[in-house]
């Protein structure tokens, strides 16, 4: 065309090939395969089958993807002892953490892993009989998942413990300090922001109170 775009298509929807002026290129036979490049970007993306099996580059990152399960992630592989990451959900989980060292899980069975969604590390045994999570600085230890629980920080700021359903405390330093008994039939808090102190509790679904210095200033106003 006048941009200097070629297309070619045959055999209806199965054949395409696309070559753009920037360098860009499509091709594919659909729906067994189909490849995309992006030369300036440094990113190139190969489907077969899909979703059965997805592959991407983009510059020193390679990621590929099998039947949804599978998952093969190396984020810079022109270093040979760059973070990785080979699982197959939810069962095996093995790799290389952002810290240089190598994890392994089998899956209910224990072992580590690393920079899984929101934790920097899961180490857990015979789940849910026992497992340790950290994300931060805060770690949690946990027993029969989820209903025993404790977690904190070595500076002490945060500390949370919990016997689910029975009983239930949250603190952070100069900020709140929460607990419930039975919940969610008890709950209690009591608040030390600077703008908003004070107390409140409910014994639901009978009777509730809260007060705090917020609701002060707003009813004077």
């Amino acid at each position: 065309d006048i941009n200097g775009d070629a297309r070619v298509r045959a055999l209806g929807p199965f054949y395409e090939r696309r070559a753009a002026a920037d360098g860009k290129s499509l091709w594919a036979v659909h729906p067994l395969v189909s490849t995309l490049r992006d030369p300036a970007d440094q990113r190139e993306e190969t489907d077969a089958v899909w979703p059965i099996l997805i592959s991407k580059h983009h510059r020193n990152y390679w990621q590929w993807r099998l039947a949804g399960v599978g998952l093969w992630r190396d984020y810079d592989i022109t270093k040979p002892d760059s973070r990785y990451s080979l699982w197959f959900l939810p069962v095996y989980f093995q790799g290389r953490g952002k810290d240089g060292a190598p994890y392994f899980a089998v899956f209910p069975v224990g072992g580590k892993i690393s920079d899984i969604l929101i934790w920097d590390s899961v180490t857990f045994a015979l789940f849910p009989i026992y497992g340790h999570a950290r994300i931060g600085g805060l770690e949690t230890d946990a027993y029969l998942w989820p209903s025993v629980s404790m977690t904190g920080d070595p500076q002490g700021v945060t500390r949370r413990a919990f016997v689910f359903p029975f009983y239930g405390s949250s603190q952070r330093q100069y900020d709140f300090d929460k607990h419930f008994l039975l919940w969610p039939f008890w709950t209690s808090v009591r608040y030390y922001y600077p703008n908003s102190h004070g107390y409140g509790w409910i014994l639901f679904p009978l009777v509730g109170h809260v007060r705090t210095s917020r609701h002060a200033l707003d009813r004077r106003g």
